[in-house]
């Protein structure tokens, strides 16, 4: 009798995946028109390079790096699909992924919370503006049938098989995680890192260490193969060229170049609700000191790579883009103030919860100024 209720707020879940996908898709002709960094212009970069071989080097050409973005060749030269249709559904199958891959991190990361819990943060996974506020300005998520959330889900699926002790599926996550977004991909490491240090006396080490064979194979032959003639410095262009060309037109790899500072506050509100909850809410294994000290490793890393664009602008180092891995620390804080949130309800702290709710909200209403 109770499964039907149960599945309720799955169903909700996906008809919400099915409206944001009618939504993006009808944002999605305006994103490629003024982007110039879709599936679209890179095919066409692929099957025609003589038709760019003038263009100023751009991060396009990256995109060959990434296993995901093989699948577009694929349908457009070998199955005739064209690139302009497999958008779209590209497009439904990265939220519906996205969001999935969210829900069972959820669980996995706090097992007692309610399945409505877990679909309200798989909402707040697949909204920008519910995660609009990573310290590498990138605006998070961003539909437009790329590999980033790709490569976001699976390194959440990598982190909740972790903690569910999945280590050969762990390791296989992992391992596409890092071959679509290598950076994105090692990130959860980090946070998996802080963990292991905490618990490695009462882990399966054995098993662990296992997982990371198909992990290091897999990657080290994408590497191999795929990086072994590219330069990921500056390349061609003059570095102190580089560095002033990005900062004008790449505002995510120098995030304070535009000084913007209602993100800042929004992440600051967030990650201080994290840690007033975390001792308060049921995380998995009463693991509070392995969440605590991966939330700390990940937000020092955060402003590491901040400083490094202000005092140590080297190529190589800001493409590293680690205040990027701000993303996953507004993940597990999510998760950590929804669960918190609905705690103070359950207990009819209402004022509470009102006060705290305003904190997190607050500063959304700051206008941040031009955001990419």
């Amino acid at each position: 009798m109770d499964f039907p209720k149960k599945l309720n707020p799955l169903i909700f879940l996906i008809i919400v995946c099915f409206v944001e996908w009618s939504i993006k898709s009808r944002d999605i002709d305006s994103i490629i028109a003024v982007s110039g960094w879709s599936p679209i212009d890179w095919v066409s970069h692929l099957n025609n390079p003589q038709n760019y071989s003038n263009d100023f080097p751009s991060g396009i050409s990256l995109y060959d790096k990434s296993a995901f973005m093989k699948i577009y060749p694929f349908l457009n030269n070998v199955l005739g699909i064209s690139t302009e249709t497999s958008i779209y559904f590209v497009l439904l199958l990265e939220i519906f992924f996205l969001a999935f891959s969210g829900f069972y991190f959820f669980k996995a990361l706090i097992p007692k919370s309610s399945l409505i819990a877990g679909c309200i943060f798989s909402l707040m996974v697949i909204s920008s503006s519910a995660r609009n506020m990573d310290l590498s300005n990138f605006g998070a998520p961003i539909f437009a049938g790329l590999f980033y959330n790709f490569a976001d889900g699976f390194r959440l699926l990598a982190i909740a098989l972790f903690l569910d002790r999945k280590f050969l599926l762990f390791g296989l996550s992992q391992a596409i995680s890092i071959i679509i977004h290598p950076i994105m991909g090692i990130m959860s490491l980090v946070f998996l890192f802080g963990i292991f240090t905490i618990k490695r006396k009462v882990l399966d080490l054995n098993s662990l260490f296992k997982s990371f064979v198909p992990l290091i194979i897999i990657v080290f032959i994408w590497i191999f193969f795929t990086f072994k003639d590219s330069n990921i410095g500056s390349g061609q262009i003059n570095p102190d060229t580089w560095v002033e060309m990005v900062q004008l037109f790449s505002v995510h790899l120098f995030p304070l170049t535009l000084k913007p500072i209602s993100y800042v506050l929004s992440f600051i509100s967030l990650l201080i609700l994290a840690f007033y909850y975390l001792p308060k809410i049921d995380i998995v294994d009463n693991d509070r000191k392995g969440i605590l000290f991966a939330l700390y490793l990940m937000v020092f890393i955060a402003i590491l790579g901040m400083l490094i664009t202000l005092f140590l602008p080297i190529p190589f180092l800001v493409k590293m883009q680690l205040p990027r891995i701000s993303a996953l620390v507004i993940n597990v804080s999510l998760a950590i103030v929804i669960v918190g949130l609905i705690k103070e309800v359950e207990n009819k702290n209402y004022l509470c919860g009102s006060l705290e709710l305003a904190i997190l909200l607050a500063s959304f209403f700051i206008n941040p100024g031009f955001r990419f």
